[in-house]
Order: structure tokens, then sequence, then C-alpha cells
């Protein structure tokens, strides 16, 4: 369990819900979060596209103790099918802050991880 001291950092996991297929090239994940759900702490390594598939609003939040990429909360609509490219970097959370479920699928580019 973390405690917070003067430089604890939260434990980062996974950032999607399951893994649905990995090579040397790629990862694919799913995330699904029910209303008010927050997904775990989570940095991205990698380049990656996020594809919304259902839920009606969602939000990515900094994690405590980590740079931000993105500033410390960050909101949008989703959109069914809606696709964006986003630059490794970011530590954060998702939350669904919509009265939906939220899903996206989520592929990592590996190549461009950063060691």
């Amino acid at each position: 369990r973390a405690r917070m001291g003067d430089d604890a950092k939260l434990p980062l996991g996974d950032i999607g819900s399951k893994l649905l297929f990995e090579d040397d090239e790629i990862r694919i994940w799913e995330l699904r979060l029910a209303p008010g759900e927050v997904s775990s702490p989570h940095r991205h390594t990698c380049d990656y596209v996020i594809v919304d598939v259902a839920g009606d609003k969602v939000a990515a939040k900094a994690v405590p103790g980590y740079p931000s990429e993105y500033g410390d909360y960050i909101e949008a609509p989703v959109e069914q099918g809606h696709t964006i490219f986003l630059k490794q970097g970011s530590v954060e959370t998702a939350v669904n802050v919509g009265e939906e479920p939220y899903r996206n699928v989520l592929v990592e580019f590996k190549a461009t991880a950063r060691g």
C-alpha cells in the first residue's frame, strides 16, 4: 500500500482494463469504466491512439507527484468512433464523468517507447 511522503509516488497500473493484443510493434488495450469509476493511475510510455467506443463524457486527471502533460484536468464529450493521437509522457487517471458506461480501445506504438 502506497503512503505519501516527501518523494512518495502512487504506484502506477495498466493503461487499460484488459490487454487485447500485443506483438513487437503495438499493444492494444480496452478500457471500460462505469459511471463515476476512475482508472488506475498510469503512465503513457508510448505514443498512442484512443478510439471512443461508448459513453457520453470522459476526463483525464493528473496524478499528484507526477508532471502533467495536459494540465491537472481535461474533460471531453465521447463520440463513438472518434479517434485521437496523443504523445507519450502523461501520467493520469481516466474518469468516467458521464452517465453512461465508457469504453475505448487504445493502441500503443511500442517503437516510440521511452526507456
